[in-house]
C-alpha cells in the first residue's frame, strides 16, 4: 500500500546508491514529521497499520481464491461502499491476467491514500507516515504473515477464508518474522517474553527516564550540578537516587541517573529487553520530537534565557506539540 522506494531492475542502483537513496527518503520523511505533533503523527501512524493489515488480507485471499469470495466483498462494502462496482471492468482484466489479489491491494491502496490521508499530504508530511509505519513491528508482523500464507495457499489453501478478525488474530500470534536473523526479530522475541501489561509498563518507565535525561541534561548545562529544580524533581520521580560525587558533568549526572534507573526497574528483566525497549523508542514519532525541541531549546536558552526554567512536566508537553 504504502512505497518509498521504487527502482527498475533492469537500472537497479549500486549498493552504494540505493543507501544513499534510503538516507534521502529518511531524511525527508524526518524532516516532515518535524511539522506535525508527533501524536497525530502516531495516530496516523496506527490507522496506517490497520489498513495495512486489512489490504493485505483482502490480497492474500483474492490471490489464493483468484475471485472475490463474499467474505471479502461483505467486508469491503462495508469499509468503503461502491468501490468493487466502480472497478468491475478493471477487476475483470486482473482476474483473467492472474493478478486480481494484487489489483485490489493497490486499488484499496490508492483509495485510503488520497481519501483517508490526504490532510498529511496537503500539509507536507504524508512521507513520514510510510517512513514510521515500516519501523513498526506491527507493520513487519503483517508482512510476514502474508509472506508464509502467500507460500502456503498457492498449493494448500483453506477450505474456508478466514475473516479479517481471524487474520488480525494471526498477525498478533506472529512469532517469525521475514528475516529471522534481524535485529527486528530479536525484538520481537524480547517482547514476547513479557506479558503485553508488562511490557507497557516497561516502555513508559523507560521512555520516561529518557525524557526526563533530556529535559535534566539542558537545566544542568544552565544552572549546573546544584540545580535546585533537577534535585526537585528527581526527589519526587526517582527517590532513593543520589549523585557518587557532586562535581560531575551534565552528561556524567545524567548517566548515573539512567544506570541507577535502569538497573532498578528494567535491567532484572535482560540486556535483550532492555534492547528492545530501547530499539522500540527510537522508532516512534515522539523520540525524535523530543530530540527535535532540545535543539530548540539548546539553541534558544542562552540567548534568551527564561526568567523561570519549565519544570519537567511543563517542559514535556511543551515538547510533545512542539513543531518546527
Amino acid at each position: 500500500m504504502w512505497v518509498t522506494l521504487s527502482v527498475v531492475d533492469n537500472d537497479a542502483p549500486t549498493s552504494d546508491e540505493f543507501a544513499d537513496l534510503v538516507e534521502h527518503v529518511k531524511a525527508r520523511a524526518l524532516d516532515q514529521a518535524r511539522h506535525v505533533p508527533w501524536r497525530r503523527l502516531a495516530h496516523a501512524v496506527d490507522e496506517a497499520n490497520q489498513w495495512e493489515a486489512f489490504n493485505l488480507w483482502l490480497r492474500a485471499v483474492a490471490d489464493a481464491a483468484r475471485c472475490i469470495p463474499p467474505v471479502i466483498e461483505r467486508e469491503l462494502e462495508a469499509r468503503i461502499p461502491g468501490l468493487l462496482a466502480q472497478h468491475h471492468s478493471e477487476m475483470g482484466a486482473a482476474s483473467i491476467q492472474g493478478a486480481l489479489g494484487y489489483w485490489l491491494w493497490n486499488l484499496v491502496g490508492t483509495w485510503v491514500t488520497v481519501n483517508l490521508f490526504l490532510e498529511p499530504k496537503l500539509q507536507g508530511w504524508l512521507d513520514a507516515i510510510p517512513f514510521f509505519l515500516s519501523k513498526s513491528l506491527p507493520y513487519m508482523k503483517a508482512w510476514a504473515h502474508w509472506g508464509r500464507v502467500n507460500r502456503e495457499w498457492r498449493t494448500n489453501p483453506p477450505l474456508e477464508w478466514p475473516t479479517f478478525e481471524q487474520w488480525q488474530s494471526d498477525i498478533a500470534a506472529v512469532t517469525q518474522l521475514a528475516d529471522p536473523d534481524s535485529v527486528p526479530q530479536r525484538v520481537l522475541e524480547a517482547v514476547s517474553s513479557v506479558s503485553a501489561p508488562e511490557w507497557e509498563r516497561l516502555l513508559t518507565t523507560f521512555f520516561d527516564l529518557m525524557a526526563f535525561s533530556m529535559w535534566m541534561e539542558l537545566i544542568l548545562d544552565l544552572e549546573g550540578p546544584n540545580s535546585r529544580l533537577v534535585s526537585e524533581e528527581i526527589g519526587m520521580r526517582y527517590q532513593g537516587f543520589s549523585l557518587s560525587n557532586s562535581e560531575l558533568s551534565s552528561e556524567e549526572t545524567v548517566r548515573e541517573l539512567n544506570l541507577w534507573v535502569i538497573e532498578r526497574d528494567i535491567a532484572v528483566k535482560g540486556e535483550s529487553l532492555l534492547a528492545a525497549l530501547s530499539w522500540h523508542a527510537q522508532h516512534h514519532p515522539a523520540y525524535y520530537a523530543l530530540r527535535n525541541y532540545v535543539m530548540h531549546c539548546h539553541d534558544a536558552w542562552p540567548d534568551d534565557h527564561p526568567s523561570r526554567l519549565p519544570a519537567f512536566d511543563d517542559w514535556r508537553k511543551a515538547a510533545d506539540n512542539y513543531t518546527s
